[in-house]
């Protein structure tokens, strides 16, 4: 048995159907010859990243993060959350006492990369971890819950 195509039924004339109906059931999805680009607007965020990528240079993504999100100078654990430091600096936002150095532990803090990248939504900042132990960590620290919750 031969199964027959949507698009050879509409338009081969298999079955009849009113132009109203054939519209509805035409495939969407299908590129047209004429069928022009989205247009792609950047959210008003993207400024700021486009700031940040210009002003970083080579091996200090990390320290930049580290100043725009402050959970990333804390160690990744059970409980850090509820930890008053912690809570004065997410939370608060007070300055980090961290006496200069990183909390959270990485591997390979030089080898992170932020790039914007250009997709059918506009520019997208994408952050690049060269290891992978690094990248899992930064996820736990991204997706730590805020406290009291």
């Amino acid at each position: 048995m031969t199964a027959i195509s949507s698009n050879r039924v509409l338009n081969g004339g298999t079955i009849h159907l009113p132009d109203e109906l054939r519209g509805y059931f035409q495939n969407k999805f299908c590129a047209k010859e004429s069928h022009k680009p989205a247009v792609s607007i950047d959210e008003p965020y993207i400024e700021s990243w486009e700031e940040y990528v210009s002003k970083t240079g080579e091996g200090e993504a990390f320290q930049l993060l580290r100043k725009c999100y402050p959970q990333l100078n804390f160690p990744i654990g059970d409980g850090i959350n509820k930890t008053q430091g912690y809570i004065d600096a997410v939370l608060k936002g007070k300055p980090v006492a961290t006496g200069g150095k990183a909390l959270a532990a990485l591997n390979k803090p030089e080898a992170i990369k932020i790039k914007l990248h250009t997709s059918i939504a506009g520019k997208v900042p994408v952050l690049f971890l060269a290891d992978d132990e690094d990248f899992a960590g930064q996820r736990q620290s991204a997706d730590a819950p805020a406290p009291g919750s």
